[in-house]
């Protein structure tokens, strides 16, 4: 089981919200950036809340779509491919499914929740694209997420994993 934990910046935009951690790909050449889109940054989060507030000072600046960008704590544990017993030990009431996506580096992990009334879904998979949802709604169930995750290999034809997620604004 992989533990991560740690700061991250959660930026605020009119129809989704995008979660920013620290920089490790180098792809782009983008000199005294520090921060990195969470979905491509294979869930490294800043070690120090500083760190964290420093990332999300510059994203306001940089951003000029970004309503706000806040701190945030994150937590997450995510359970080895298909490892029924290391998903059993998750918290099932904040469960989240994975889609790995590596057609093109870097590779992409995106996060997949429960479906949130009048917010944008994850069709034709079950639930809902954590960053459409702004983050606010995990799937409650093992089942759940295990049928998510079966279709997401299914039908995206992506590799799946599943994970317990907490977030918490630092306001």
């Amino acid at each position: 089981m992989r533990e991560v934990k740690g700061y991250v910046c959660f930026a605020d935009f009119e129809l989704h919200a995008i979660l920013f951690g620290k920089r490790i790909n180098t792809l782009a050449n983008i000199p005294r950036q520090f921060y990195e889109n969470w979905r491509s940054n294979d869930f490294t989060p800043y070690d120090r809340l500083k760190d964290a507030k420093r990332a999300c000072k510059a994203i306001k600046k940089n951003l000029s779509s970004v309503l706000s960008a806040i701190p945030a704590k994150i937590n997450m544990k995510i359970a080895e491919k298909w490892n029924f017993e290391e998903i059993r030990k998750l918290n099932e009431k904040s469960l989240v499914v994975i889609m790995i996506n590596d057609d093109i580096p870097p590779t992409q992990h995106i996060l997949i929740g429960g479906y949130v009334e009048g917010k944008q879904s994850a069709y034709p998979l079950s639930g809902a694209y954590m960053e459409d949802t702004k983050f606010k709604k995990t799937i409650n169930r093992f089942e759940s997420a295990e049928y998510i995750a079966h279709e997401v290999c299914r039908q995206g034809q992506c590799p799946a994993l599943i994970a317990e997620f907490h977030l918490e604004k630092l306001v």
